[in-house]
């Protein structure tokens, strides 16, 4: 089929991280005579979960751990801070995530990375016709899919927490519960801890 504004695909489905949480985004610094810290390299780490998915699918996870203080002592070991999550319908707020800025930066990225690649197919389309027309079409739009995308994070560990508390209430080398009645026990006080906490903060954001 001809390639046209409906028809394309391409740039919607991309090679994902899926876990992009403030651990695995790691970067080194210089500090001026200023004071002022200067990010000279980034580098992405854990890439277990990576493949193929919907492009804003990072975007969305980033976001979402981006509000989430992992570095939290006392149980359940985390917190939430919703004053850091960005405003989708207006400028950003002192302290939240500036989620235009995210979307421009990442689109520019995309445009300037692979556009030359595939200009060839795309040279008659109007909105890859230059970098301004591409982002004045898809910033929007893509501000618009994140807002299911981040609620599709937000499942997602829901269900990732599920399946690791079956994961620690097995024994790995027999796949039985523990039959140790203490490991067993620590294990259930784990899950008590962490995991059920976790998914239930995640679906209590939408209560």
């Amino acid at each position: 089929p001809s390639l046209n504004e409906d028809t394309i695909k391409e740039e919607a489905v991309v090679f994902c991280h899926n876990d992009t949480q403030e651990n695995n985004l790691m970067h080194s610094f210089t500090i001026g005579a200023d004071g002022v810290k200067e990010i000279s390299e980034v580098k992405i780490i854990d890439f277990e979960y990576s493949g193929i998915n919907h492009r804003g699918v990072d975007l969305a996870g980033y976001i979402q751990e981006a509000c989430i203080n992992y570095a939290v002592e006392t149980t359940p070991k985390y917190q939430i801070d919703e004053s850091k999550f960005p405003n989708f319908d207006g400028p950003a707020t002192e302290g939240a995530i500036d989620i235009d800025f995210l979307v421009t930066a990442y689109l520019t990225n995309f445009y300037e990375s692979h556009m030359p690649s595939l200009i060839a197919n795309y040279q008659n389309i109007e909105k890859f016709s230059s970098l301004e027309a591409y982002l004045a079409h898809e910033v929007p739009v893509l501000k618009s899919q994140l807002k299911g995308l981040i609620l599709h994070q937000d499942l997602t560990w829901v269900a990732w927490c599920l399946v690791m508390t079956r994961g620690i209430l097995l024994d790995s080398k027999t796949g039985q519960l523990w039959e140790d009645p203490a490991r067993l026990q620590q294990a259930i006080e784990e899950i008590g801890e962490f995991n059920m906490p976790y998914a239930a903060t995640r679906l209590e954001l939408y209560a």
